[in-house]
């Protein structure tokens, strides 16, 4: 998979979370879709051969379909993965954040209580 950074202007941004908040997925996954959509699109304007047999293999339910759904299944597989293992990194920053604090306030208080000469 590869990554990169695409800049919204503000408005554009809160559209895009509303959106995708109301579909439940995140603005990543609704722009890779998006993405997908527009690539599909244009292919079939073009007439793009892949294209017109992977309609086909729709119409039909033929193997054309069966490939296009396990590539999707595992993209989303893929994007729920990053996505869990963000949670999972954003908790983890919260309690490391929570123990400095917790410790910072410890080595106040302790100072506080020493005799000043």
């Amino acid at each position: 998979m590869h990554q990169t950074t695409v800049r919204f202007g503000t408005e554009l941004w809160r559209a895009l979370e509303q959106e995708a908040g109301a579909l439940g997925v995140s603005v990543a996954h609704y722009v890779r879709e998006a993405a997908l959509a527009r690539l599909a699109y244009s292919a079939g304007r073009r007439g793009d051969v892949a294209f017109d047999e992977a309609l086909g293999g729709a119409a039909a339910g033929g193997p054309a379909v069966r490939v296009s759904l396990r590539a999707a299944q595992a993209e989303s597989e893929g994007t729920f993965a990053v996505a869990e293992q963000s949670r999972q990194a954003r908790a983890r920053a919260e309690r490391l954040r929570a123990d400095a604090v917790a410790t910072r306030s410890s080595i106040a208080r302790r100072r506080r209580a020493l005799p000043t000469p």
